[in-house]
C-alpha cells in the first residue's frame, strides 16, 4: 500500500532550522553567505598579515629525541635549511638539550656537540661534514664557494619543488664529481656554472629523496623532489583532513589508489576484499555493472550494515567513480575516527580521495584493458538421461507409474532423442568487457589541475545485457596569492543499464528450470510450446533501459591566517544533481501448442505483464547542497604539538519522483504510454526534502612526539526526528603512547631491534540515523501517515480514501555505538616487518524495532517502532608486512585477518516464544532447523522411531532429532542448527608481490570461513515441485546402494518430511580464492623515449581467478541458493599503461 506522508512542517514554513517558505531558495542564500564570508575574511585578514623577518632565536627542550627530529625543529624555527647525506642520520646520536632564547648560531655547536660529524655555515643553509672539519660559524672551503675556472663552462638554471609544486629553499644542487655547489633560494630558483660536456646535477635536501638529472645540452632543468618518508610519516587521510600515520591514535586502514587499479576491477567495491583487516565485501552476483556490499567489522544491527562512503569529503557512492581517479583510500573503524561523521558512522566509514594537480609540465598518462569474462561457477545440471532417470526414481517411490517407459528410456540412453543445452542455447561462452582512462596532471606554482576522463563497457553473458558508464573529473587548484587558495572541483558520470524485459535472474533461473527434451521452435517457425519457460526467446524479448546521470562541482577556498601561526579558514560548498530514467517494455512469448500434423492447438502468452504486453517508465532526480565552513590550527611549541578543527556543515536534499504505466498496447514496437489502452493504467509521483545540520570539533595534542592525546565531537540535528530529539551528540577521546621512543627503550639491549612501537586506546559514541529512512527517503516516524485504501464512489465521481498507518512515536531517536578500541602498532629490523593489531568492543544501542511481547490485540493498528534494542559486536584485527629490497628485487609480503561476532543482549521477544527461536544471547541472523540425524535406513527404523510430522516416512527419507524430549517429531523440535549465517565472521588475505628489472607483480588470495548457508528451492526439492531440470549435485541421492547419501530419496513434489529446513541442507561456505593477479612489463627509458613516450608498461590482470570451496555447487559468495542469480565472473584482462 502506497504510504502517505504529513508535509505540512515544510509547506507552512514552520521547521525553521533548516526552511523557510522555499528550500533552495535559503541553500542558494547561504551559499551565498559563506563565499562573501570566505571572501570577506580573506580581504580582511589579508590586511593584517606581514611577511616577518626570518627568526634567528631558537627554543629547544629535548630528552634524548632522535637528532632529525631536533635538526627538523631548528629549521622550523630558524628558517635555516640543513643539508646532509643520509649517512649522517644514521651515525646520529640522540640528542638532550635545554637552550632559551638562543641564536642560532650560538645553537649549533650544542646540537652538534656529541655527534660523530661536525658542519659548517653557507648565508643562512648548513651543511654537514667529517668531524674533523668542524669550525662552527665558518665558510666552506674555497672550492665550493667558488666555481672553478673551466675552459668550457655554460650557466645552468632552474628551479626545485616539492611533488605539490611548492617551491624548496636551501636545496643542496651539486655537479656529480666535482667540488661545485650551490644552493636554492626561497623561491625555489637556483644558478650554476657546470662544465659543457658531460656530468650530472644531483638535488639532495632533508626529507627528501635526492635526485639525478643528466645534464645534456640544457640550459634550464626544473626537477620535483619526492619527499623521503618512512611508513610512520606518511600522511593519512582522516575524516576533515589529514595525519601523519605515527601519530594516529584511532583505527584507520589505508589503501592506495594504484592498487586499486592494478585489481584490475571495474567497479571499486570488488576490489577491497582481502586488502584490509576488518573489511567484509560480499560480491552476491556478476551482473554486469554489479559491485560488492561493503561493511566493516561485521554486522552489528538488525537493519542496514553498511559504511557510509565520503568522497572528497562529500557523502557519495563509489558506483559513480573511475578507479584510476583515485588517490588513497581510507578505512575509518573505530569511534575516534568516525565520531566527526557523527550520525551516519556507526557501521564505519570509507574516504576516497581522488587525485589532484602537481606542478610541472604537464603529463598525459593513459590506462586501458580490454578482456574477457565468464563465471567462476555454474549451478551444474541433469543431463536429459540423468533426469529422465531421477524422475522415474521419484514417481516409483510415490507409487506413481514411471514417466518414462522401457522404450522411452532406451531411446533416451541411446540419446535418439534429441537434448537440449540450455545454458549453450541462451548464453555466450564468454562476455567482453574493456575500460579506458585518460588523464592530464601538471600546472605552476600558481595552478595546478588534474583532469581525467573515463569509459567503461561491460557485456553481459547472453544478448542485449550491457553496462556502461562515461566519467569525467577536473580537480584545479589555484593559489590567489601566498595566503589563499581557490580550489574547483567537478565530476559528471553517466551510467547506461540495459537489458531485456526479463530480468537477469529470472532468465538464470529458467534455465535451470527448462525441459531438458523440450523443443525450441516448431516446424513453421513458431515458439514451441515447452513444458516450463523458454529463457532463449526471453532474452531478446522486450528490454529494460536504465540511464543515471550524476554531476557534482564542489568550490572550497583557504586562507592562512598569518596573524597566527599555523591558523588557517576553509569553506565549502558543493552541488549535486542525480536524474534516473528507467524504461521497461515487457512482451510475453507467445507459445504455439500444435498437434503432431503441425496444426495450431493453443496459442499461450507466457510471460510479459500477466500475458499482456506492458510499458513502465520512471524518472526521478535527486538535488544535494552540502555547505561547510572551518578553523583549523596545527602548531608546534618546543615540546608540545597541538591542532584542531572547528566545523559547521549543513546538508539539505531535495528529490522527486514521477512513473506511469500502462498495458493492452494494440501492436508490438509501439513503445509509447501514449498507445496503451485505458482499461489498465497507472500514473504515480512522490517527492521528499531531507536535512542535517552538523557541528564538529576536534582537539589533538602530542607531547615530546611521545605522548598523544586527540578529542572530537560532533553534533548532528536532522529533520528526521522531532523537535524534542532532533540533535544527537556523539563524542570521542582517543590516546596514545609510543613506548619505542621512551628512554628506557631505546636503551634497552633486549629490544634494539624493534624501530617503532605505538600503544593506543579509544572510546566514543557514534550514530546510526538509516533505522529512520527508507533509502535516502526520511520516513518522519514521529508523524501519522496514511495507507490508501479502496476508492469511493461519490455520484459520477470516484475518490481515493486514506486509512491511519502506523502510530507515530514522537520519542522517535537515534541509534548509536559505543565503541572502545585498543591497538598496538609497530615496526622492527629496520621495517623489514611490521604489524598492526587492535582489539574492539561496539555495543549499539537504541535499535529501532517493534516491540512483539506486549502488543494489545485490540489496539486497531500497528504499533510504531521503538528505540530499545541492544546488540553487542566484539572481535579482533590483525596485519603484518614484510618488504625489502635485494640489489634489484624490491618485493613485499602482506597478511591480514580479521574476526567480529555479534550478540544480541536485549530485544523484546513474546513470552512462549520457544527456545529455538529466542536471539537474546544469540548471534544476528542464526540459522534455525531441524536436526537431522541422517536417512531411515530401513523401514523397520521407521516402524521404531517416535512418529514424525504426519507420518508415510519410508526408508531413505531424512530422520530428525526429537529435541523437547516428547518422543514425537513437529515443529516443538526445531533448534539453532548454525550460529553462523551467510556473511562471514572470519575473513582474511594474503598479498605478495614486487618488482624486478622492469617486472612487477602484485597477487592478492582472500578467504572467509565462519559462514554457512541454507540451501533453499530447487537446490534441495527434487524437480521444484513440477517438471524442472535439477542440479546435479542432487543425484546423489539415498538407494539401498547408497546410503551414505548427500540428499534423500527423490520425490516428483515437495515432500513434506524430507523438505524441511533442516542441518542435512546447511553447507559450509568457506572459501579460499585468487581474488586478484596483476603481471607487468615497463619497457626501459631508452626503448619508451623512442616510441615517444616518457614511460610505457603493458600487463595482463585478472579477478577472481581461482576458488577453492566446499559448497561447489554455487559460489560461495552467492545470495541465492536456489539457483536464481547471475553468476560470479572471472575476468582476464590485457592492457597498456603509458605516459607523455
Amino acid at each position: 500500500m502506497t504510504k502517505i506522508m504529513n508535509y505540512s512542517h515544510y509547506a507552512n514554513g514552520r521547521f525553521s532550522l533548516f526552511y523557510g517558505r522555499s528550500i533552495y531558495g535559503k541553500v542558494l542564500l547561504q551559499a551565498l553567505l559563506i563565499m562573501k564570508l570566505i571572501i570577506l575574511l580573506t580581504c580582511v585578514l589579508s590586511l593584517q598579515s606581514m611577511a616577518g623577518a626570518m627568526a634567528q632565536k631558537v627554543d629547544i627542550e629535548v630528552n634524548n629525541r632522535s637528532f632529525k627530529s631536533v635538526i627538523q625543529q631548528l629549521q622550523r624555527q630558524s628558517g635555516y635549511s640543513f643539508v646532509l647525506d643520509e649517512g649522517y642520520l644514521m651515525r646520529a646520536n640522540p640528542v638532550t638539550l635545554s637552550l632559551k632564547g638562543v641564536e642560532i648560531l650560538d645553537a649549533l655547536p650544542h646540537v652538534f656537540a656529541d655527534q660523530p660529524f661536525g658542519y659548517r655555515v653557507v648565508g643562512n643553509v648548513v651543511y654537514f661534514s667529517p668531524k674533523k672539519n668542524v669550525r662552527p660559524a665558518a665558510d666552506l672551503p674555497d672550492q665550493l664557494m667558488q666555481q672553478p675556472k673551466l675552459i668550457q663552462q655554460r650557466t645552468v638554471t632552474g628551479r626545485v619543488t616539492d611533488e605539490e609544486g611548492n617551491p624548496l629553499e636551501g636545496v643542496t644542487v651539486r655537479v656529480k664529481g666535482t667540488a661545485i655547489a650551490a644552493t636554492t633560494r626561497a623561491d625555489g630558483l637556483y644558478d650554476i656554472v657546470a662544465p659543457e660536456q658531460g656530468h650530472a646535477l644531483v638535488f639532495s635536501n632533508i626529507g627528501f629523496k635526492t635526485n639525478e638529472l643528466e645534464i645534456g645540452d640544457q640550459r634550464v632543468i626544473n626537477v620535483s623532489l619526492k619527499a623521503d618518508v618512512s611508513d610512520l610519516e606518511e600522511v593519512v587521510v582522516v575524516g576533515y583532513g589529514t595525519q601523519k600515520k605515527a601519530d594516529l591514535t584511532g583505527s584507520v586502514a589505508t589503501v592506495e589508489g594504484q592498487e586499486v587499479v592494478k585489481s584490475g576491477a571495474t567497479n571499486i567495491t570488488n576490489s577491497l576484499a582481502g586488502r584490509l583487516p576488518g573489511i567484509t565485501a560480499v560480491n552476491n552476483n556478476g551482473k554486469p555493472g554489479s559491485g560488492s556490499q561493503i561493511m566493516i567489522r561485521g554486522v552489528s544491527t538488525f537493519g542496514d550494515n553498511s559504511a557510509l562512503v565520503v568522497i572528497d569529503d562529500i557523502v557519495r557512492s563509489l558506483d559513480q567513480i573511475d578507479p584510476n581517479e583515485i588517490e588513497s583510500i581510507s578505512i575509518l573503524k573505530d569511534a575516534s575516527a568516525t565520531a566527526v561523521y557523527g550520525s551516519r558512522a556507526a557501521n564505519g566509514v570509507i574516504l576516497v580521495t581522488t587525485k589532484r594537480g602537481k606542478a610541472g609540465k604537464p603529463t598525459i598518462s593513459y590506462n586501458g584493458f580490454a578482456g574477457i569474462q565468464n563465471p567462476t561457477i555454474y549451478p551444474a545440471l541433469m543431463t536429459g538421461p540423468e533426469y529422465a532417470q531421477t524422475k522415474n526414481v521419484a514417481r516409483q517411490n510415490m507409487g506413481l507409474p514411471p514417466a518414462y517407459s522401457d522404450e522411452e528410456m532406451q531411446d533416451i540412453l541411446q540419446g535418439k532423442v534429441q537434448e537440449q543445452n540450455w545454458y549453450d542455447l541462451t548464453l555466450n561462452k564468454k562476455a567482453f568487457q574493456t575500460q579506458q582512462n585518460i588523464g592530464v596532471n601538471g600546472g605552476t606554482d600558481a595552478i595546478k589541475y588534474f583532469m581525467s576522463v573515463g569509459y567503461m563497457d561491460q557485456d553481459g553473458l547472453y544478448d542485449n545485457l550491457n553496462y556502461k558508464r562515461y566519467t569525467a573529473r577536473s580537480n584545479v587548484d589555484a593559489r590567489i596569492n601566498k595566503n589563499f587558495t581557490l580550489s574547483l572541483d567537478i565530476d559528471a558520470s553517466r551510467r547506461n543499464n540495459n537489458g531485456s524485459g526479463y530480468s537477469p535472474e529470472s532468465i538464470f533461473s529458467d534455465i535451470m528450470a527448462a525441459y531438458p527434451y523440450d523443443k525450441l521452435y516448431n516446424p513453421d517457425g513458431t515458439i514451441f510450446y515447452t513444458r516450463e519457460q523458454h529463457p532463449v526467446e526471453e532474452i531478446k524479448t522486450g528490454y529494460q533501459r536504465e540511464q543515471t546521470d550524476i554531476f557534482q562541482a564542489t568550490i572550497s577556498a583557504r586562507h592562512e591566517l598569518r596573524f597566527i601561526q599555523g591558523l588557517y579558514l576553509q569553506g565549502r560548498a558543493s552541488f549535486g544533481q542525480e536524474a534516473n530514467t528507467a524504461k521497461t517494455y515487457q512482451v510475453p512469448i507467445l507459445m504455439n501448442r500444435q498437434d503432431e500434423a503441425g496444426n495450431t492447438i493453443e496459442v499461450y502468452p507466457y510471460g510479459g505483464w500477466n500475458g499482456k504486453t506492458a510499458l513502465s517508465q520512471q524518472y526521478s532526480d535527486y538535488n544535494t547542497t552540502t555547505l561547510n565552513l572551518s578553523l583549523n590550527y596545527q602548531r608546534q611549541f618546543g615540546d608540545h604539538e597541538v591542532g584542531g578543527i572547528v566545523l559547521v556543515e549543513q546538508f539539505d536534499a531535495k528529490s522527486k519522483e514521477f512513473s506511469g504505466f500502462r498495458t493492452n498496447f494494440p501492436a508490438n514496437g509501439l513503445d509509447e504510454l501514449l498507445y496503451g489502452g485505458q482499461e489498465q493504467k497507472d500514473a504515480n509521483g512522490s517527492s521528499f526534502t531531507d536535512g542535517r545540520r552538523s557541528f564538529v570539533g576536534r582537539l589533538q595534542y602530542a607531547y615530546k612526539d611521545r605522548y598523544l592525546l586527540e578529542a572530537s565531537f560532533r553534533s548532528d540535528g536532522s529533520v528526521a526526528f522531532p523537535t524534542s530529539n532532533k540533535y544527537g551528540n556523539f563524542p570521542a577521546v582517543s590516546a596514545g603512547w609510543k613506548l619505542s621512543e621512551e628512554p628506557f627503550f631505546r636503551n634497552s639491549e633486549g629490544v634494539s631491534f624493534v624501530d617503532n612501537l605505538k600503544l593506543r586506546a579509544s572510546y566514543g559514541l557514534v550514530g546510526n540515523d538509516r533505522n529512520v529512512y527508507n533509502g535516502r527517503i526520511p520516513t518522519f516516524q514521529y508523524q501519522q501517515v496514511y495507507d490508501l485504501s479502496s476508492t469511493i464512489i461519490s455520484g459520477s465521481n470516484a475518490y481515493t480514501s486514506v486509512i491511519p498507518g502506523v502510530l507515530p512515536n514522537p520519542n522517535v531517536t537515534w541509534e548509536s555505538a559505543a565503541i572502545a578500541n585498543v591497538g598496538l602498532d609497530g615496526s622492527m629490523w629496520s621495517r623489514l616487518l611490521s604489524f598492526e593489531l587492535d582489539f574492539f568492543y561496539k555495543r549499539t544501542s537504541n535499535i529501532l524495532l517493534s516491540r512483539i511481547r506486549s502488543i494489545p490485540a485490540t489496539i486497531g493498528a500497528a504499533l510504531p517502532a521503538e528505540n530499545y534494542a541492544k546488540v553487542d559486536n566484539k572481535g579482533f584485527e590483525v596485519a603484518l608486512t614484510h618488504q625489502n629490497n635485494i640489489n634489484n628485487l624490491t618485493y613485499f609480503v602482506k597478511a591480514n585477518m580479521g574476526f567480529a561476532q555479534s550478540k544480541v543482549i536485549l530485544l523484546d521477544e513474546p513470552a512462549n516464544i520457544p527456545d529455538y527461536l529466542l536471539q537474546t544471547g544469540r548471534p544476528l541472523n542464526f540459522i534455525v532447523g531441524y536436526k537431522a540425524l541422517g536417512f531411515f535406513q530401513s523401514d523397520e527404523e521407521v516402524a521404531g522411531y517416535y512418529p514424525q510430522f504426519n507420518g508415510g516416512q519410508k526408508a531413505g527419507d531424512v530422520k530428525y532429532a526429537d529435541i523437547n524430549g516428547d518422543k514425537v517429531i513437529d515443529a516443538e523440535d526445531r533448534t539453532v542448527i548454525s550460529m553462523d549465517n551467510n556473511i562471514p565472521k572470519l575473513l582474511g588475505g594474503l598479498s605478495f608481490g614486487g618488482s624486478y628489472k622492469g617486472f612487477d607483480l602484485n597477487v592478492l588470495f582472500q578467504g572467509a570461513t565462519r559462514m554457512k548457508k541454507m540451501l533453499y528451492g530447487r537446490s534441495r526439492t527434487f524437480f521444484n515441485g513440477g517438471s524442472h531440470n535439477n542440479f546435479r549435485d542432487l543425484l546423489d541421492y539415498w538407494t539401498p546402494e547408497n546410503r551414505d547419501a548427500k540428499y534423500p530419496r527423490p520425490w516428483e513434489n515437495q515432500h513434506p518430511n524430507n523438505s524441511q529446513e533442516s542441518s542435512l541442507y546447511i553447507r559450509d561456505a568457506s572459501y579460499l580464492r585468487l581474488r586478484s593477479i596483476d603481471l607487468g612489463y615497463t619497457l626501459p627509458k631508452s626503448i619508451s623515449q623512442k616510441l615517444g613516450t616518457q614511460s610505457l608498461r603493458v600487463y595482463f590482470s585478472g579477478t577472481n581467478i581461482f576458488l577453492f570451496d566446499k559448497m561447489k555447487m554455487f559460489d560461495p559468495e552467492v545470495e541465492n541458493t536456489d539457483g536464481a542469480y547471475y553468476p560470479q565472473q572471472r575476468t582476464l584482462n590485457l592492457g597498456i599503461n603509458l605516459s607523455f
